[in-house]
């Protein structure tokens, strides 16, 4: 079989780095974004050199990615969007600039980048996508009203886009996973202190997901026989109802 080649953002850390670390050594090429070269740099020593190429993208400038991400887009096979940012904030404290950010790294870049990919692909080649969204689209949390809306932006983008790229041999989904144990819930945990185990832990009876839990779930979407799942959000709640 020819070698399939899957585009992964936020491969420098939690979800991302594991998902690319955990194709070393298969007839995989991945395409790694992250913005800190450092890091893409220990990545690439990491795995095999035909088997990943980094690209230095920071997300928040979403004019830039075309360019940066043109020269990678021939037959592309997967996508994954593990990138995110979140700052949990009150409404008094927010601003308009950290609107943008956060929705430009967890939603518009995801949307272009999709846009990008499937303005390139031929019809005929099978084509995954998968974006990261999140149980705080459709539950409640404090002071998590900005990360929660670009989740919900992510979700209703792949439920109506879906519909356009269908006859395209595209299947788009999220996962939408409840608590993960990576460095992004330290903000949560910081937020509410020692109330954090009653918010979080007591409400989600499996525990915290891990992040090989959700290498499992994306690996399954990528390599699924079945190509009727498209245009939904699959929930991964460790027990947390919503």
């Amino acid at each position: 079989m020819p070698m399939k080649k899957y585009i992964v953002t936020g491969a420098t850390s939690g979800v991302g780095e594991a998902l690319v670390k955990s194709f070393k050594g298969e007839d995989v090429q991945i395409v790694a974004i992250g913005r800190n070269e450092g890091k893409l740099e220990k990545l690439k020593a990491f795995m095999p050199s035909y088997q990943c190429i980094t690209v230095n993208i920071d997300l928040c400038e979403v004019e830039s990615i075309k360019e940066k991400i043109t020269p990678y887009l021939d037959e592309v096979d997967g996508f994954v969007h593990c990138a995110g940012f979140n700052k949990l904030t009150s409404l008094r404290k927010a601003s308009y600039d950290l609107y943008l950010k956060m929705m430009n790294v967890n939603y518009f870049s995801f949307a272009e980048l999709v846009r990008l990919i499937t303005l390139k692909k031929s019809k005929e080649r099978r084509l995954r996508i998968i974006g990261i969204s999140s149980c705080a689209s459709v539950t409640g949390l404090k002071s998590n009203y900005i990360y929660a809306s670009t989740k919900a932006a992510m979700d209703a983008f792949v439920r109506n886009v879906a519909l356009d790229l269908a006859p395209q041999n595209v299947e788009i989904n999220t996962l939408q996973p409840s608590y993960i144990d990576t460095p992004m819930l330290s903000d949560i945990k910081e937020v509410y202190g020692s109330d954090f185990g009653d918010v979080v832990l007591k409400r989600q009876g499996l525990g915290l997901i891990s992040v090989d839990d959700m290498v499992e779930e994306i690996r399954f979407l990528l390599n699924k026989k079945s190509t009727k799942v498209s245009g939904t959000a699959i929930k991964i709640n460790a027990g947390l109802t919503f």
